[in-house]
């Protein structure tokens, strides 16, 4: 046989078995050419392996300081096998299991049969150590308060706890208040938590017909909460979390805290706060950081969500999402009389920062989403602030000393950085609401004069957009204030009749607007036409720095820089 003539024939025969679909390995020795291999299958002519190797997947472990079982694979095939993962090791902690994703919400004991792709297997774990007690509902009172014996109560655990011990909460709903009747130290907080993809509730479902409370701080320092459900807590008055007066270096973070509510939402004793900061105490609430919680869904009559009040004194509120709420999202309120010492009696170097607020809106009021009201040396920064009836505002509500005596004016205010947008009643709202030597007849007191306010850095979009006097409060109203710099603002209006910058008619006539300061301010607008109202006739305001004092001008779509000079 020669050489050509196989090779004809091995060609026939790839042809008709490509048609017949039929996969073969011929191996066959001719003299002095060895073994030949000749594969076919795929009907094209093509020559391929034998056999194709089958894909592997990658695997993942997050393990969290702990160390893997090495009999568990770092790749698969998939296969009518199922592979059972086995347990890793961490040195103080029990192992609760393999999970399929962070959020821990579903328990996993391996790659079943079949399965495809790749995976990541976190572990999930729970200290066992002495700094650790455990509360559960299916523990008892009575028990040491470890893993395996539970505590059944949260306010067992808090009695049972030293400073620096962290308590665990497990799953399950929790009833009743849970009041701290001691304190952590510097270095040493008593910290209360949970595992990673639990989630225990706090609530007190009494209605009760004075207070009902998720935890009260109740004076007591060095302290955490976190990870916690806080909800339906409902009473004429109901907190969810409360500081009496002295509480220092609390941190209250990453809790959801929700249908908190009052049973007398139109009545001026029914109150409700997510989170509230009493400080009536001459010791004040001082180092307390509101951080990474949710506040929602509260019927909160004449209160608000996240309250910081009176005799406070560096607080942040941070990275927190208020939303969908019957009043203020978050508040900074002073000079009401709370704290005996006129001068303490008002929050002073806390800030509001890369928060978002939305849907907090009043059945009785026109209020904002962040509110500073008699308070000094505030940050508002970073935030988003949308679908309020205000964005922000800088006011004074009560004002009782003589306007000789300043120790408690609302000064010192930065409103800077943020995102605030279609607000129906304005964007930013700045100075006491009544013009001068005017009382208010509801609440009895005058209101203050706001000073030394900055706005800077910020976006209004669309703010007082509402087809009513609200809305013509625009994107800043000016009320009783004095010596506020208005600075690189963006302004984005298409509204044709409502102006960017307003003025009460009736303050501006008392004399009550002070000195203004504008610079680097830029409008955008494709409809409107006024930039401002009511202003004194002390200011006017030129296009890009050039041209006639203008009122109202056709912008058209039009870039215009926004400056002010006094006459």
């Amino acid at each position: 046989m020669k050489r050509g003539t196989l090779i004809m024939k091995m060609s026939f025969w790839n042809r008709t078995i490509a048609k017949m679909t039929v996969v073969f390995v011929l191996c066959f020795t001719l003299a002095g050419f060895g073994t030949v291999m000749h594969g076919n299958g795929q009907g094209d002519g093509s020559v391929q392996a034998a056999q194709k190797s089958k894909t592997k997947y990658k695997i993942t472990y997050v393990l969290d300081h702990g160390k893997n079982n090495a009999k568990n694979p770092s790749t698969y095939t998939s296969s009518n096998r199922t592979i059972k993962l086995k347990n890793p090791t961490r040195k103080g902690y029990k192992f609760m299991g393999w999970y399929s994703s962070s959020s821990y919400k579903t328990k996993v004991s391996g790659i079943p049969a079949h399965a495809k792709g790749n995976k990541k297997f976190y572990a999930k774990w729970a200290p066992t150590g002495s700094n650790y007690l455990y509360v559960s509902t299916k523990g008892k009172d009575t028990n040491k308060g470890t893993f395996s014996k539970p505590f059944k109560t949260i306010q067992r655990a808090i009695r049972a706890a030293k400073p620096g011990q962290t308590i665990i909460v497990r799953s399950g709903t929790y009833v009743g208040t849970t009041t701290f009747t001691k304190s952590g130290k510097k270095n040493a907080y008593i910290t209360i938590t949970t595992l990673k993809g639990e989630k225990p509730v706090v609530t007190d479902k009494q209605n009760s017909a004075h207070e009902a409370i998720g935890f009260d701080m109740n004076g007591q320092s060095y302290i955490k909460i976190n990870g916690l459900q806080i909800k339906d807590i409902r009473g004429q008055v109901a907190y969810g979390i409360v500081f009496r007066g002295g509480e220092q270096n609390v941190t209250i973070s990453n809790n959801d805290i929700y249908h908190i509510s009052t049973t007398h939402p139109q009545d001026g004793d029914g109150e409700a706060n997510g989170i509230l900061l009493f400080g009536e105490s001459k010791k004040p609430i001082k180092n307390v950081l509101i951080k990474s919680n949710k506040v929602h869904d509260n019927k909160n009559g004449w209160s608000e969500n996240i309250s910081v009040s009176a005799n406070c004194e560096n607080v942040r509120v941070v990275n927190n999402k208020v939303y969908n709420n019957t009043n203020i999202g978050i508040d900074f309120a002073g000079n009401a009389g709370y704290c005996k010492v006129n001068a303490l009696d008002h929050p002073r170097n806390c800030e509001a920062t890369g928060n978002e607020v939305y849907n907090c809106k009043s059945s009785y009021a026109k209020n904002a989403g962040i509110y500073v009201d008699g308070a000094q040396n505030i940050t508002i920064s970073k935030n988003k602030v949308h679908h309020n009836y205000y964005g922000i505002e800088a006011g004074s509500e009560i004002w009782k000393d003589s306007f000789n005596n300043r120790d408690n004016q609302v000064k010192n205010i930065k409103i800077t950085s943020n995102q605030i947008y279609s607000n129906s009643d304005g964007g930013v709202h700045v100075g006491g609401y009544t013009p001068v030597g005017q009382m208010d007849e509801e609440t009895g007191y005058y209101t203050g004069v706001v000073a030394k306010v900055v706005i800077s850095g910020n976006t209004l979009k669309e703010n007082g957009f509402k087809n009513n006097d609200g809305g013509y409060n625009g994107e800043i109203l000016f009320a009783k204030c004095t010596d506020i710099t208005i600075k690189n603002n963006r302004f984005y209006k298409n509204n044709t009749e409502f102006p960017i910058f307003q003025c009460d008619r009736a303050i501006v006539a008392s004399g009550g607007l002070g000195k203004l300061t504008f610079s680097g301010n830029v409008c955008y607008s494709k409809h409107f036409d006024e930039i401002y109202s009511e202003l004194p006739s002390t200011y006017h305001f030129t296009l890009g720095g050039r041209g006639s004092a203008v009122s109202r001008v056709s912008l058209k779509g039009r870039r215009v820089s926004l400056k002010v000079k006094s006459q």
